[in-house]
């Protein structure tokens, strides 16, 4: 039987004008490009996280799947030099998963019975990475300090906030979306293992202007970052607060009970601006906390 050399079809597809064919992504081992140079003495370890849950709550849900992909970067050129054996893990959350967790993950409860991710390896990762990124920070590292108290001592970025996609005319955020936009790729998502090394490729593929998104992610990391709380903010403005980007932290670890966002020293004067006219009436009653990589995206 001849081999079908389906690429080249692809290939006479595309050429026409009138298609446009996706491929499949495909992990690779290094990320090496000719015009961005490696310099052995600069590597730094970084870890791509991914958290599966069974919910969005991260004071009552519980991580069901946990994926972990070390990789080592030249902390000058943000080059990705070596990606290492990706971990992945399960974890029996002990009651049955809701039918749209099943749908959305496609893990089951008995992928889950009787698993426990194991302290010793997830524990010598974290301790080992020079910054954690995950693509939606704020949903994952909360999940991570309830069960890792290491993951309160590490440093962290959002490679969904702190990559300026839109800048590039990717107006889509999500993780599938900005990998077919980008890359011409497609993934089956929302399995842990595979959306960090969907990510890893993201990051390592440059952008049209020859600058890498991990570039632009370490280059956020390393600025101070504040978090506006919007503390005793009238109940009947909570909407106003939500659809202005602010998220609620309920206080059960003991931090503030408000509405908060995270922003850029840039955007305080706008910011604030906003909260003294529609919220408060008044230009004062927030508060202003200094962060840095350490400190964001933590659960209050």
């Amino acid at each position: 039987m001849q081999k079908v050399d389906y690429e080249a079809q692809a290939r006479v597809l595309e050429a026409t004008g009138n298609y446009r064919v996706l491929r499949r992504f495909v992990p690779a081992r290094s990320y090496i490009h000719a015009d961005h140079p490696v310099e052995d003495k600069a590597l730094r370890r970084g870890l791509i996280l991914d958290v599966e849950t069974t919910g969005l709550d991260s004071g009552r849900d519980q991580i069901i799947e946990l994926g972990l992909l070390p990789f080592d970067y030249s902390a000058r050129h943000a080059t990705v030099v070596a990606v290492h054996e990706p971990l992945s893990y399960f974890e029996d959350p002990g009651q049955p998963l809701r039918p749209e967790i099943i749908e959305l993950t496609g893990i089951t409860d008995a992928m889950l019975a009787g698993q426990r991710i194991p302290d010793a390896p997830v524990k010598d990762c974290l301790a080992s990475a020079s910054l954690i990124i995950a693509h939606n920070a704020p949903f994952d590292r909360p999940f991570m300090e309830r069960r890792f108290a290491q993951a309160r001592e590490a440093n962290w970025a959002c490679s969904q906030r702190e990559v300026p996609w839109k800048a590039y005319g990717l107006r889509s955020l999500s993780l599938e979306m900005l990998l077919l936009q980008k890359c011409g790729l497609f993934f089956d998502g929302h399995r842990a293992t595979v959306d960090c090394q969907a990510l890893l490729h993201l990051l390592a593929t440059p952008f049209g202007d020859g600058s890498l998104p991990l570039q632009h992610l370490l280059h956020s990391a390393r600025q101070p970052r504040l978090r506006l709380w919007a503390t005793d903010a009238p109940f009947d403005r909570k909407d106003l607060l939500k659809e202005r980007g602010y998220r609620w932290n309920n206080g059960d670890c003991g931090g503030i009970k408000a509405w908060y966002r995270d922003l850029g020293p840039e955007q305080e004067a706008e910011e604030t601006a906003w909260l003294g006219e529609a919220i408060y009436g008044r230009p004062e009653g927030w508060l202003l906390e200094k962060q840095s990589a350490r400190d964001r995206y933590r659960r209050s």
